[in-house]
């Protein structure tokens, strides 16, 4: 197995992840974030679970993919109810993250 096939996936992972981190520790300072702070701790955990099921060759990358997909979806959903930087910029990494796993879950076990 090429070692580098999940490189770009990975980075992407990797890349939500640290958005949402970023995005939590802002939204934590905001009584009225709560839930979006809640939703970035998930998705950056999926996230990050994600990335090493991927940098482990996990015979259930594919399956991490498409949990990490359902959950970046739901982030995003949250984040884009706010409109502040990091809650947008958290939105898009997510939406792009998702649109990823999603696509790699797919072409691993079909549609």
């Amino acid at each position: 197995m090429d070692e580098n096939r999940f490189d770009p996936l990975i980075e992407e992972v990797v890349k939500c992840a640290r958005c949402c981190e970023g995005c939590l520790d802002m939204d934590l300072q905001d009584e009225e974030r709560l839930n979006c702070a809640r939703s970035n701790m998930d998705c950056a955990r999926a996230c990050w679970e994600t990335a090493a099921s991927l940098s482990r060759n996990s015979p259930y990358a594919f399956q991490y993919c498409g949990h990490c997909a359902a959950i970046c979806d739901g982030c995003a959903e949250v984040c884009s109810q706010f409109d502040n930087e990091h809650c947008k910029e958290c939105a898009e990494a997510c939406k792009e993250c998702a649109q990823k796993c999603r696509d790699f879950a797919h072409a691993e076990v079909g549609p």
